[in-house]
Protein backbone atom coordinates (compact mmCIF):
# COMPACT_ATOMS: atom_id res chain seq x y z
CA UNK A 1 0.00 0.00 0.00
CA UNK A 2 1.16 3.73 -0.91
CA UNK A 3 0.84 6.79 0.95
CA UNK A 4 -0.80 7.92 -1.94
CA UNK A 5 -3.29 5.32 -2.28
CA UNK A 6 -3.53 5.73 1.77
CA UNK A 7 -3.99 9.22 1.43
CA UNK A 8 -7.43 8.60 -0.82
CA UNK A 9 -8.78 5.71 1.31
CA UNK A 10 -11.01 7.79 2.56
CA UNK A 11 -12.79 10.87 0.73
CA UNK A 12 -13.42 12.57 4.23
CA UNK A 13 -12.84 11.11 6.92
CA UNK A 14 -14.03 13.36 9.62
CA UNK A 15 -17.15 12.98 8.25
CA UNK A 16 -17.74 9.13 7.35
CA UNK A 17 -17.55 9.40 3.54
CA UNK A 18 -15.62 6.77 1.57
CA UNK A 19 -15.30 6.48 -1.88
CA UNK A 20 -16.76 3.50 -3.35
CA UNK A 21 -15.53 0.79 -3.02
CA UNK A 22 -15.35 0.51 -0.14
CA UNK A 23 -18.86 1.01 1.56
CA UNK A 24 -18.10 -0.47 4.91
CA UNK A 25 -16.99 2.54 6.87
CA UNK A 26 -18.24 2.82 10.21
CA UNK A 27 -17.62 5.68 13.13
CA UNK A 28 -15.29 3.60 15.48
CA UNK A 29 -12.51 3.02 12.38
CA UNK A 30 -13.46 6.11 9.50
CA UNK A 31 -10.19 4.56 7.82
CA UNK A 32 -12.17 2.29 5.93
CA UNK A 33 -10.10 1.15 3.24
CA UNK A 34 -7.00 1.10 5.82
CA UNK A 35 -8.31 -1.25 8.10
CA UNK A 36 -10.69 -3.30 6.49
CA UNK A 37 -9.06 -3.89 3.25
CA UNK A 38 -4.85 -3.86 4.84
CA UNK A 39 -5.48 -4.62 8.26
CA UNK A 40 -8.35 -7.14 9.13
CA UNK A 41 -7.74 -10.59 9.29
CA UNK A 42 -3.55 -10.27 9.76
CA UNK A 43 -2.31 -12.17 12.72
CA UNK A 44 -0.18 -10.95 15.13
CA UNK A 45 -0.25 -7.78 17.09
CA UNK A 46 0.94 -5.39 14.50
CA UNK A 47 1.35 -4.90 11.11
CA UNK A 48 3.29 -2.74 8.97
CA UNK A 49 3.09 -1.44 5.66
CA UNK A 50 6.18 -1.36 3.30
CA UNK A 51 6.40 2.34 1.49
CA UNK A 52 8.68 3.19 -1.12
CA UNK A 53 11.95 5.94 0.48
CA UNK A 54 12.00 3.83 3.41
CA UNK A 55 8.65 5.28 5.19
CA UNK A 56 6.47 2.68 6.62
CA UNK A 57 3.88 2.79 8.86
CA UNK A 58 2.75 0.50 11.92
CA UNK A 59 -0.75 -0.41 12.47
CA UNK A 60 -3.00 -1.95 15.26
CA UNK A 61 -4.38 -4.91 13.43
CA UNK A 62 -7.64 -3.88 15.77
CA UNK A 63 -9.55 -0.76 14.77
CA UNK A 64 -8.28 1.86 17.23
CA UNK A 65 -9.25 5.16 15.98
CA UNK A 66 -6.31 6.98 17.04
CA UNK A 67 -3.78 8.22 19.63
CA UNK A 68 -6.69 9.35 22.27
CA UNK A 69 -7.79 5.81 22.73
CA UNK A 70 -4.07 5.01 23.14
CA UNK A 71 -5.04 2.74 26.71
CA UNK A 72 -7.04 0.75 25.01
CA UNK A 73 -5.22 -2.98 24.99
CA UNK A 74 -6.50 -3.21 21.17
CA UNK A 75 -4.16 -0.24 20.35
CA UNK A 76 -0.93 -1.41 22.01
CA UNK A 77 -0.53 0.70 24.42
CA UNK A 78 2.90 2.20 24.83
CA UNK A 79 4.59 -1.41 23.67
CA UNK A 80 3.84 -0.22 19.50
CA UNK A 81 6.46 2.70 19.75
CA UNK A 82 8.80 -0.28 20.61
CA UNK A 83 7.12 -2.30 17.86
CA UNK A 84 7.46 0.36 15.45
CA UNK A 85 11.23 1.05 16.48
CA UNK A 86 12.22 -2.56 14.99
CA UNK A 87 11.74 -1.13 11.54
CA UNK A 88 13.63 1.72 12.20
CA UNK A 89 17.07 1.43 10.96
CA UNK A 90 19.53 3.40 13.66
CA UNK A 91 19.66 6.75 15.67
CA UNK A 92 18.94 8.54 12.60
CA UNK A 93 15.39 7.29 12.28
CA UNK A 94 12.96 8.76 14.22
CA UNK A 95 8.56 7.58 14.97
CA UNK A 96 5.77 10.68 14.97
CA UNK A 97 2.32 10.14 15.24
CA UNK A 98 -0.37 12.49 14.33
CA UNK A 99 -3.01 14.13 16.61
CA UNK A 100 -7.03 14.06 15.89
CA UNK A 101 -6.34 17.44 13.96
CA UNK A 102 -3.59 16.59 12.13
CA UNK A 103 -4.51 13.05 10.64
CA UNK A 104 -5.72 12.54 7.53
CA UNK A 105 -7.15 9.00 8.22
CA UNK A 106 -9.13 7.56 11.74
CA UNK A 107 -6.70 4.20 12.10
CA UNK A 108 -3.57 5.00 14.57
CA UNK A 109 -0.65 4.62 12.69
CA UNK A 110 3.04 5.42 13.72
CA UNK A 111 5.32 6.71 11.16
CA UNK A 112 8.58 5.14 10.55
CA UNK A 113 11.45 6.89 8.32
CA UNK A 114 14.59 9.18 8.63
CA UNK A 115 14.59 12.12 10.37
CA UNK A 116 15.17 14.92 8.41
CA UNK A 117 18.83 15.71 9.07
CA UNK A 118 18.34 19.65 10.19
CA UNK A 119 16.57 17.99 13.18
CA UNK A 120 18.98 15.71 14.30
CA UNK A 121 21.45 17.85 15.70
CA UNK A 122 19.18 19.63 17.59
CA UNK A 123 17.92 16.16 19.25
CA UNK A 124 21.40 15.02 19.81
CA UNK A 125 21.92 18.11 21.64
CA UNK A 126 19.01 18.14 23.74
CA UNK A 127 19.74 14.13 24.58
CA UNK A 128 23.50 14.55 25.10
CA UNK A 129 22.27 17.61 27.63
CA UNK A 130 20.09 15.22 29.26
CA UNK A 131 17.40 18.31 29.43
CA UNK A 132 14.69 16.96 31.10
CA UNK A 133 12.42 19.68 30.55
CA UNK A 134 10.58 20.85 27.44
CA UNK A 135 12.84 22.49 25.62
CA UNK A 136 12.18 24.70 22.89
CA UNK A 137 13.36 24.14 18.98
CA UNK A 138 13.44 26.47 16.44
CA UNK A 139 12.77 25.42 12.53
CA UNK A 140 12.27 26.53 9.27
CA UNK A 141 8.58 26.22 8.27
CA UNK A 142 7.55 23.36 7.45
CA UNK A 143 9.49 20.55 7.09
CA UNK A 144 12.59 20.39 9.47
CA UNK A 145 15.51 20.81 7.02
CA UNK A 146 17.32 23.45 9.38
CA UNK A 147 16.77 23.59 13.27
CA UNK A 148 18.28 24.58 16.31
CA UNK A 149 17.91 24.72 20.35
CA UNK A 150 16.79 28.33 21.72
CA UNK A 151 15.94 27.96 25.36
CA UNK A 152 14.69 31.52 25.11
CA UNK A 153 12.24 30.96 22.21
CA UNK A 154 8.87 31.87 23.35
CA UNK A 155 6.85 31.32 20.10
CA UNK A 156 8.54 27.73 19.00
CA UNK A 157 6.08 25.75 18.26
CA UNK A 158 8.52 22.65 18.83
CA UNK A 159 9.39 21.62 21.73
CA UNK A 160 11.15 18.46 23.08
CA UNK A 161 13.11 15.95 26.23
CA UNK A 162 15.20 13.66 27.26
CA UNK A 163 13.71 10.70 28.82
CA UNK A 164 16.14 8.26 30.56
CA UNK A 165 14.87 4.88 28.73
CA UNK A 166 16.31 1.77 27.71
CA UNK A 167 13.58 1.70 24.72
CA UNK A 168 10.57 3.73 23.57
CA UNK A 169 7.90 2.56 24.99
CA UNK A 170 9.80 2.78 28.58
CA UNK A 171 9.91 6.64 28.11
CA UNK A 172 6.21 6.21 27.64
CA UNK A 173 5.86 9.06 24.90
CA UNK A 174 1.62 8.93 25.00
CA UNK A 175 1.96 9.00 28.82
CA UNK A 176 4.29 12.08 28.57
CA UNK A 177 2.68 13.65 25.05
CA UNK A 178 -0.95 13.34 25.70
CA UNK A 179 -1.65 12.23 29.61
CA UNK A 180 -5.21 11.40 30.03
CA UNK A 181 -6.31 13.48 27.81
CA UNK A 182 -5.59 12.95 24.06
CA UNK A 183 -7.79 15.00 22.70
CA UNK A 184 -8.18 17.23 19.30
CA UNK A 185 -5.68 20.37 21.16
CA UNK A 186 -2.74 18.03 21.76
CA UNK A 187 0.29 17.77 19.61
CA UNK A 188 2.44 15.86 16.99
CA UNK A 189 4.54 13.25 18.91
CA UNK A 190 8.35 12.57 17.58
CA UNK A 191 10.30 9.98 19.39
CA UNK A 192 13.56 9.44 18.79
CA UNK A 193 16.96 7.84 20.23
CA UNK A 194 19.31 10.41 18.61
CA UNK A 195 22.56 8.89 20.55
CA UNK A 196 21.68 4.91 19.92
CA UNK A 197 19.83 2.19 21.50
CA UNK A 198 20.13 2.30 25.19
CA UNK A 199 21.23 5.93 25.44
CA UNK A 200 17.87 7.60 25.94
CA UNK A 201 15.10 8.96 24.41
CA UNK A 202 13.75 12.15 23.20
CA UNK A 203 10.25 12.91 23.18
CA UNK A 204 9.12 16.06 20.51
CA UNK A 205 5.94 17.61 20.26
CA UNK A 206 4.54 19.72 18.10
CA UNK A 207 1.72 22.14 17.65
CA UNK A 208 2.72 23.60 14.02
CA UNK A 209 3.52 21.12 11.88
CA UNK A 210 1.95 17.47 10.70
CA UNK A 211 4.17 14.61 11.89
CA UNK A 212 5.47 13.86 8.13
CA UNK A 213 7.41 17.18 8.34
CA UNK A 214 10.27 15.78 10.28
CA UNK A 215 10.49 12.97 8.17
CA UNK A 216 12.24 12.00 5.30
CA UNK A 217 9.00 10.98 3.26
CA UNK A 218 7.96 11.24 -0.41
CA UNK A 219 6.19 14.12 -2.26
CA UNK A 220 2.46 13.17 -1.94
CA UNK A 221 3.45 13.45 1.96
CA UNK A 222 5.83 16.53 1.79
CA UNK A 223 3.15 18.40 0.19
CA UNK A 224 1.33 18.60 3.58
CA UNK A 225 4.52 20.81 4.30
CA UNK A 226 4.49 23.23 2.67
Amino acid sequence: MTINNYAKACADPVNNKCPTPPTNCNDFCKACDLYVNHIQGKTGVFTETSERGGHRLVVPIAPCRGVEDWKEKKCGGEDIWDHAWGFAGGPDFGLAVNPVQRRSQHQLHIHIAKLQQGLLPALRDIAKNKDTSWTPIVCNPKVATKCKVDKKATTSGLQAKFIAANSPSAAKPFQVAYGNSANEDNDVTVVAQPLGPGKGVVVLRANDRPAECFLYCQDVCQDRCT
